[in-house]
C-alpha cells in the first residue's frame, strides 16, 4: 500500500512540474502580446578575446573581471545596494545574472534539486555535456542553469561554462540526509555524503525568462572543438603537444608525461608541471625534460614523471583534477608566461 501511495505522489509531482514548465514557456511565447511595455529591449555584447557573443536586457549591466586565471563576464539585473566589491559574480551569489566563465571556476559546483536541460525547455544553441542541468526550488520552479558546451573555441578550456540565475527572495535552505532534515551542527555534505540541499523562496518569473533568453542568444564567434575528445591522440597549443596524459583520462601515480614541445618553452632543457585537485589546490609538482638540443625554435620530444597521492573522499565533483604544463620563465615577467592545462580524473 505504501508503495502505491509513493508512486501516486511521484506521478503527481511529475505532472505538476510539467505544467509549471509549460506555463513558463507559454509566458515566454505570449509576453509581447500585451503591448510594447512587455517587450524587452536588448544589447548585443561581443567578446573577441574569448570568441563569444550574447544579447542581454537593456536594463541590465555588465561587468568584466580582470582576473586572468578565472576570467568572469557578468550580465546582471538591478541589485539594489550592490557595491563594486561584490563583483565579479561567481555562480554562488544570490543575484539575477547570466555569466560566462571561459576557464571555469576552481571550486565545487552548485548542489541542489535539479532537472535536465530538456525538461526545462531551455533551447541552448550548442550541444551540452551530460552534467549540464537546471536547478529548481522545492516547488519545482527553476532558478538557475548550468550550461557546459561540449565543444568550444581554442581560447576556452574544458571547464568553461555559462551560468544563469535569478535571485531567490525569502530564501530558506534545508539539508536532507537519507530523507531526514539535519541540523547545521551535523554538517551538510552533498559532495561526500550525498546530502540533498532543498531551497524554498520566491522568484520573479519574468526575470527568469530574461535570463533564459540571454543564454539562448549565446553564440561562439570562432571555430569550436571538443576539449575532451579521447579519440584524439594528443592535446596541444602552438608551442606544446601532449600525448600523455589525455583530457578526461583516469590517472594514477606515478603518471608518465610524454609529448613534444618547442625548445623556446624550455629552460636548461626542462619546464615545470603542476597537478591540482578539484578545488585548485596543488597536490604535486614535477617537470618535463628533453635529451635533445633544447636551444631551438623547433619541436623536441619530452618525457617526465609526476607522483602524487590520490585525493580522499572522491565524489561527483571531487574526482576531477587539472594538470598544468607550464612554460619555463626564468625572467619572471608575466608577458613570458604560458601554459597548457586540461582536466583529468581520479578514481
Amino acid at each position: 500500500m505504501k508503495k502505491v501511495i509513493l508512486v501516486l505522489i511521484l506521478i503527481a509531482l511529475l505532472i505538476s512540474l510539467w505544467f509549471l514548465f509549460e506555463n513558463i514557456n507559454k509566458d515566454r511565447q505570449n509576453r509581447d502580446k500585451n503591448g510594447d511595455s512587455d517587450i524587452v529591449e536588448t544589447i548585443q555584447y561581443m567578446n573577441p578575446e574569448y570568441s563569444f557573443s550574447l544579447e542581454y536586457p537593456e536594463a541590465w549591466q555588465n561587468f568584466t573581471s580582470a582576473e586572468e586565471i578565472t576570467p568572469k563576464f557578468n550580465f546582471y539585473s538591478s541589485v539594489g545596494d550592490l557595491t563594486s566589491e561584490e563583483l565579479p559574480f561567481d555562480h554562488f551569489v544570490n543575484e539575477t545574472h547570466v555569466s560566462v566563465y571561459p576557464e571555469g571556476i576552481p571550486t565545487e559546483g552548485i548542489f541542489g534539486q535539479s532537472v535536465s536541460i530538456e525538461e526545462s525547455g531551455i533551447e541552448f544553441p550548442y550541444e551540452l555535456t551530460t552534467d549540464s542541468k537546471v536547478f529548481v526550488l522545492e516547488n519545482g520552479e527553476p532558478f538557475a542553469a548550468y550550461l557546459k558546451p561540449l565543444e568550444s573555441p581554442d581560447n576556452w578550456n574544458s571547464s568553461g561554462f555559462i551560468f544563469a540565475k535569478v535571485k531567490i527572495n525569502n530564501l530558506e535552505t534545508v539539508c536532507e540526509r537519507d530523507g531526514q532534515i539535519i541540523s547545521e551542527q551535523e554538517g551538510c555534505d552533498p559532495l561526500v555524503l550525498g546530502d540533498q540541499i532543498i531551497r524554498n523562496g520566491d522568484i520573479d518569473t519574468k526575470l527568469w525568462i530574461d535570463a533564459v533568453e540571454a543564454v539562448e542568444s549565446f553564440e561562439f564567434t570562432s571555430e569550436i572543438s571538443n576539449k575532451n575528445d579521447l579519440d584524439d591522440d594528443f592535446v596541444q597549443n602552438e608551442n606544446i603537444i601532449v600525448s600523455s596524459p589525455q583530457p578526461g583520462q583516469i590517472i594514477s601515480s606515478p603518471l608518465e608525461l610524454e609529448g613534444e614541445v618547442k625548445g623556446s618553452w624550455l629552460f636548461e632543457a626542462t619546464a615545470p608541471v603542476v597537478l591540482t585537485d578539484w578545488d585548485g589546490r596543488i597536490i604535486a609538482e614535477s617537470y618535463i625534460e628533453t635529451d635533445q638540443n633544447w636551444m631551438t625554435t623547433d619541436f623536441v620530444s619530452f618525457s617526465g614523471l609526476i607522483e602524487f597521492e590520490t585525493p580522499e573522499d572522491i565524489g561527483d565533483f571531487s574526482d576531477k583534477g587539472t594538470i598544468i604544463f607550464q612554460k619555463s620563465n626564468p625572467s619572471g615577467l608575466p608577458e613570458n608566461d604560458d601554459a597548457l592545462e586540461f582536466d583529468v580524473l581520479f578514481r
